[in-house]
């Protein structure tokens, strides 16, 4: 998407489709169990629970309806209209090509860089040196640079002056100890490290020179993207390169759009759950990390129920586990849970909260509302996609209206790096 119709057209279409389904967007699963109601068609609900874990693995990493149809003649006819609808609108250009690559650059460039973040650096290094070219760029500002991998590229090995804003303080420290090892290059420019904050009130380092500058969030995180993008607007920078994550960090229910076309014509507005389902979004192709997530699903569906149940809680937070802990007994796990949440009163009842743990698990009714909950919520998560795009139209139209120009496409293959929509914004 390119013009400022084709980002509001996209908009019109992805609000009136969510105002649809209002509830399956904006609230969890957990909301709706134990209980006897849900807002999901009970015809879709039937279909997948006929499937088997080979179909619904096949049904989860399919990105194609045709497809979809072609493998489940019985897929509902209103199902399938509902993911043509979502594929339609998650259509973007993609930048991910192989000429556009560089020549592979000398292993020291990348010493002790990941290689996710190596193959990233790689992807983005063709639009950053077009948009040096095209506007005369001489500075990069990149923000919640880390330890610098990125600048370290550009200024060595680009000419390209580059600055780092990061606030974790180990971060910086690390990134200009690996700087001072480099080689030096000849023509290279120098490479800055700011330990500090970013946001819209903070002042930004006095070497920046604004029209020459292309600040840079590769994954600028929650509603730090926005700022970056306000930030550098405001500057006058001479461009922007971002790419959002984490779309649920530092949203306020009050203030959930930017633009004044979404406030304007009363888009369809996303709550907590719905950007923290946007930030999620992605098909894993991997059989074993579908078997993980399955399992992981299954016992925090589990402990959900137990807890509503036997102690009267519901709670959406049980704290982040490591993923050995699901590879244990759902007793073990969950009795894990249940002392964080310090809901045992002595260790003496340990026990025998153990076995009950068990035979709740075990219990085939148990088991059937926890697969009913997988499901759905597999249905849930092809709407992730789109409210992703939704979310940076908001932005792409932010920029718009002050005057820039906007590209949304795709840089990186979803499978190594998730969150793969950039904005170009000159």
């Amino acid at each position: 998407m390119h013009s400022v119709s084709d980002f509001k057209r996209r908009a019109l279409i992805l609000s009136d489709l969510f105002s649809q389904y209002a509830d399956i967007i904006n609230r969890e699963i957990l909301d709706f169990y134990p209980g006897n109601s849900h807002p999901y068609d009970p015809e879709w609900l039937n279909f997948l629970k006929s499937l088997d874990l080979d179909d619904l693995y096949f049904f989860e990493t399919s990105q194609s309806t045709k497809e979809l149809q072609k493998t489940f003649p019985q897929l509902p006819k209103s199902l399938s209209a509902l993911l043509q609808k979502l594929e339609e609108a998650c259509v973007l250009n993609s930048s991910i090509d192989a000429d556009k690559v560089l020549p592979k650059l000398e292993d020291w460039a990348f010493i002790k860089v990941k290689h996710k973040k190596k193959y990233e650096i790689e992807r983005i290094l063709p639009t950053i040196l077009a948009l040096k070219d095209r506007h005369a760029i001489e500075q990069l500002l990149d923000i919640g640079g880390g330890l610098g991998h990125l600048a370290r590229i550009t200024s060595h090995y680009y000419a390209l002056e580059s600055h780092v804003i990061e606030c974790n303080e180990h971060f910086v420290a690390l990134g200009l100890e690996r700087s001072k090892k480099f080689r030096t290059i000849p023509g290279a420019k120098e490479i800055y490290f700011h330990h500090q904050l970013f946001s819209l009130d903070h002042p930004l380092p006095n070497k920046l020179k604004a029209e020459r500058l292309l600040v840079l969030g590769l994954h600028a995180c929650g509603e730090l993207s926005i700022d970056l993008i306000k930030t550098a607007i405001n500057l006058q920078a001479g461009a922007i390169f971002n790419f959002g994550c984490c779309y649920h960090k530092g949203f306020q229910e009050e203030h959930p759009y930017h633009c004044t076309f979404f406030k304007s014509e009363n888009l369809f507005p996303l709550h907590l759950f719905a950007r923290t389902l946007a930030s999620r979004a992605h098909y894993d192709r991997d059989r074993e990390q579908f078997l993980t997530k399955r399992k992981v699903k299954k016992y925090r569906y589990a402990l959900h129920l137990y807890l509503a149940q036997h102690k009267s809680y519901f709670i959406q937070n049980v704290g982040e586990v490591n993923v050995k802990e699901y590879q244990k007994s759902f007793a073990d796990y969950a009795l894990g849970r249940i002392q964080f949440l310090q809901l045992i009163p002595n260790d003496q009842k340990k026990e025998n909260e153990k076995v009950k743990l068990q035979d709740f698990y075990d219990d085939p009714n148990i088991q059937n509302t926890i697969h009913e909950m997988f499901v759905l919520n597999q249905l849930r998560f092809r709407f992730g996609r789109a409210l992703e795009i939704y979310l940076l139209i908001d932005r792409a139209l932010y920029a718009f209206e002050q005057g820039r120009k906007v590209k949304m496409e795709t840089y990186f293959d979803d499978q190594i790096s998730p969150r793969n929509i950039g904005l170009v914004i000159t």
